[in-house]
């Protein structure tokens, strides 16, 4: 059994540190983008993998799973942030009890804050009527979560029932499509691309620019960006 009042307080929390009030939806990438001490490698894993994390000496870095869908992405982030937060002490990681659903009840609450939700819900006159698909599938695509978190959040609000969950979580791909919403928020698919973001990647290019290092030394960093072992010698998530 986890503590969902210490996530929900963790979360209030992690949005503060970051600017972000209760009331506004998160861009997760976009922010932690725009920090000195954060990096985000994309790389693609097989199996089961969503993605994993490290901290060293006040930088953090996240590793997510290119292959998977963008909502997955943004709360694994989300999840693995709260891992940063709140479970290093000097750089060493302290795994507490129901450390993985503590993680996801914080990327829950902190991708989907309850101001935030309500603000949107009467936003968009879904207060006080029945929630369609069609509603879901609008508030998941703002929230950028998935259906099953958005299910989640809203049964834990008491906006929908329990079977109203059940109905909800059959056939998502199609509910998509039929409501104009956007199935690469949904769908995995294979992403041979490799990308980082944020600090390591700002980091190679000044040092590049700058003509500290050549155009060889600047890719052979690049690469090791997406060795996570060379980078903190992580363990997976």
């Amino acid at each position: 059994m986890i503590n969902k009042q210490l996530a929900k307080a963790r979360a209030v929390q992690a949005r503060q540190k970051f600017g972000f009030s209760s009331e506004s939806s998160v861009n997760l990438f976009e922010k932690l983008q725009s920090l000195e001490n954060f990096t985000i490698v994309f790389m693609p894993f097989e199996g089961a993998i969503d993605g994993f994390s490290n901290k060293r000496k006040n930088h953090y870095i996240i590793i997510l799973n290119s292959n998977r869908n963008n909502n997955r992405k943004n709360f694994t982030c989300a999840h693995e942030l709260y891992h940063l937060l709140f479970e290093y002490e000097n750089d060493i990681y302290k795994s507490s009890k129901n450390s993985e659903e503590m993680a996801n009840a914080f990327a829950s609450y902190f991708l989907v804050p309850s101001d935030s939700l309500y603000l949107f819900l009467s936003e968009q006159s879904m207060l006080n009527k029945d929630i369609t698909v069609e509603d879901i599938v609008k508030i998941e695509n703002h929230f950028k979560v998935s259906r099953q978190a958005i299910l989640i959040r809203m049964k834990d609000e008491g906006l929908i029932t329990e079977a109203e969950c059940a109905n909800f979580s059959k056939n998502v791909i199609e509910s998509v499509k039929k409501n104009n919403g956007n199935v690469e928020n949904y769908c995995d698919f294979v992403a041979p691309e490799k990308k980082t973001i944020g600090e390591y990647e700002r980091l190679a290019n000044e040092l590049l620019k700058q003509n500290k290092i050549t155009r060889g030394k600047y890719q052979e960093y690049i690469l090791d960006a997406f060795n996570y072992q060379s980078l903190f010698g992580g363990t997976e998530d």
